[in-house]
């Protein structure tokens, strides 16, 4: 074995200390992310626009939204835990997911394309609905950009490939997914979903 073969070893074992990074594996659980990409049209433009918006705009049957509001707490419980404990800002809205076929590893690949810091703001001490408040900045999964690079041999400007998500209407990721796809057509399997996710995702752990 070549120094280059063990070094590399030795990064994967140390990449799974702490579980797997949800910056690029799908997680192992889902009671942590409140998928959005089937919310109402209406709520969805607000949100992308910058508005705040109520969670209560985006789900709007009432089942749907009661599970959805439950979800939020959970969200918000754990951003302000590690706001407060680590002073980490880890709420984002993820948008758009990659997935491909990664040499040699058994987890499943879903990877955000796209991050917005988002903040859910209780409108009430009993949390009967939240607003959700999108920062301005637009950032590609550094992850992700880390991973191509890395094991593909890919280089991404995220600089340039988030610029692309600014269009003449307001904020439109299909530019960013149509490029990221042209710069990873030959990965084996490689394909970018629309898709519109909250969670609290762990910039402390990129590589």
């Amino acid at each position: 074995m070549s120094v280059a073969e063990a070094i590399a070893g030795w990064a994967r074992e140390l990449s799974e200390v702490g579980g797997p990074n949800t910056l690029l594996w799908a997680p192992e659980r889902r009671d942590g992310f409140l998928d959005l990409s089937t919310a109402h049209p209406g709520g969805v433009s607000m949100l992308l626009a910058g508005r705040p918006t109520s969670l209560s705009d985006l789900v709007r049957e009432p089942a749907a939204f009661e599970e959805a509001r439950e979800v939020a707490r959970r969200i918000h419980a754990a951003a302000a835990d590690l706001l407060a404990e680590r002073g980490l800002v880890a709420g984002f809205v993820a948008i758009g997911v990659a997935t491909w076929d990664p040499p040699r590893a058994r987890a499943v690949v879903e990877a955000p394309v796209l991050l917005r810091p988002c903040r859910l703001r209780p409108v009430s001490a009993a949390e009967a609905d939240f607003d959700l408040d999108l920062g301005p900045t637009v950032e590609v999964n550094p992850a992700l950009v880390n991973y191509l690079r890395s094991v593909a041999g890919i280089e991404v400007d995220h600089t340039a490939l988030a610029a692309l998500a600014d269009g003449a209407y307001g904020f439109d990721p299909y530019p960013v997914y149509a490029a990221l796809a042209r710069l990873c057509a030959d990965v084996p399997g490689f394909s970018v979903t629309p898709r519109l996710a909250l969670a609290t995702y762990p910039y402390v752990k990129l590589a």
